[in-house]
């Protein structure tokens, strides 16, 4: 099976840890991210693939400038749809992803919805990382056929990075005193992840004299690191790190926290709260999308992201929770991740590219 992989992943090892289990399985995979007229050149000088699995679907038609003109955005979109139905009538299945039902910086929302939605009834297979994500899809695009969407787990990150420093040495690195509750944010910093809100949320329920919140991540603007910076304030007990975080770097923080906080205000995947899982910690998330799924009650601190108070209260049992039950969420979350190992997503994926 020729398959080729159109994808990018933004530093993120989904991709490669995907790409590497699927050829594990027998299929040759190409793997790259072009704008549609490189997929048409590929296949006329390659041959159509048997497989073209598509997974995030903005950088085909709203790549180039940020404020791309209307027209530009209209024939790219249209170009990219009919290069996929040239693709099928030549032989190639069809495959989608659903990482996200839309660009979460709400760019060009028509064009959007208008790809999302053609791609996913266009699709043979339509791959959701969970039951609840899958639900969302099929009602979301009003699919004819929900039999083609597959519920496929969102792979574990335990041998992605290193995590050989013990918790002392984190914090040690970090500047943290060993009795401080820590809560983590970690990840590249865009407006849906709702970082002002974690921090005033935050800022209300702690007093500031055995807790530290730990930001770190790259913002994608000025704008949204000056939102942060104004939330923070004179807060002492918030430390930024506002900056790419190298891959060596990762299990410094992860290991020096007890919980991890993801405050978002929409999402249907959330690989962020996989990675925490498989570093062995207690969560706070939204119920929303797969997180409904992977986050339970034992795990950590699911919240109602309706309700204006639910991170607040959330945060709030985190600080007053004893040091052994959350370190039990951990281990809990460590051994739901373990299920979610990369050969059993390949045989799966593998399945959803027969059909």
């Amino acid at each position: 099976m020729d398959v080729w992989m159109a994808a990018y992943a933004q530093g993120n090892p989904y991709m490669d840890l995907l790409t590497d289990h699927v050829r594990r399985q027998g299929a040759r995979v190409d793997e790259g991210i072009e704008p549609q007229g490189t997929i048409a050149l590929r296949s006329l000088f390659k041959g159509p693939p048997d497989v073209l699995h598509l997974h995030w679907l903005n950088v085909f038609f709203l790549h180039g400038h940020w404020i791309a003109e209307s027209l530009q955005v209209a024939g790219r979109t249209l170009g990219f749809i009919g290069t996929l139905r040239l693709l099928q009538m030549a032989g190639t299945r069809l495959v989608w992803t659903a990482h996200n039902l839309h660009n979460h910086e709400g760019r060009m929302p028509w064009a959007d919805r208008a790809c999302h939605r053609g791609v996913a009834r266009l699709a043979d297979a339509v791959i959701a990382h969970s039951p609840q994500a899958k639900r969302r899809v099929i009602e979301a695009f009003d699919l004819e056929r929900p039999d083609k969407v597959h519920a496929v787990p969102h792979g574990h990150y335990l041998e992605a990075y290193p995590r050989n420093v013990s918790r002392d040495e984190a914090r040690d690195s970090l500047d943290i005193d060993a009795d401080e509750r820590v809560l983590l944010f970690l990840g590249r910093i865009r407006p849906y992840k709702n970082i002002p809100t974690l921090v005033q949320a935050y800022r209300r329920a702690s007093t500031g004299e055995s807790s530290r919140l730990v930001v770190a991540g790259n913002p994608s603007g000025d704008e949204v690191e000056h939102g942060i910076r104004e939330a923070v304030g004179n807060r002492e007990d918030i430390d930024l790190h506002l900056r790419f975080i190298e891959d060596d770097r990762l299990q410094y923080f992860f290991k020096a926290a007890d919980a991890v906080v993801l405050p978002y205000r929409d999402i249907l995947t959330s690989g962020s709260a996989v990675l925490a899982m498989s570093f062995g910690r207690a969560v706070v998330a939204p119920h929303l999308g797969t997180l409904r799924d992977v986050l339970d009650e034992k795990g950590g601190f699911p919240y109602d992201p309706n309700r204006s108070e639910g991170l607040e209260e959330a945060i709030a049992d985190v600080l007053e929770a004893d040091a052994n039950e959350l370190e039990d969420m951990g281990e809990h979350n460590l051994e739901r991740a373990r299920q979610w190992d990369w050969t059993s997503v390949a045989e799966r994926t593998m399945a959803a590219y027969r059909g």
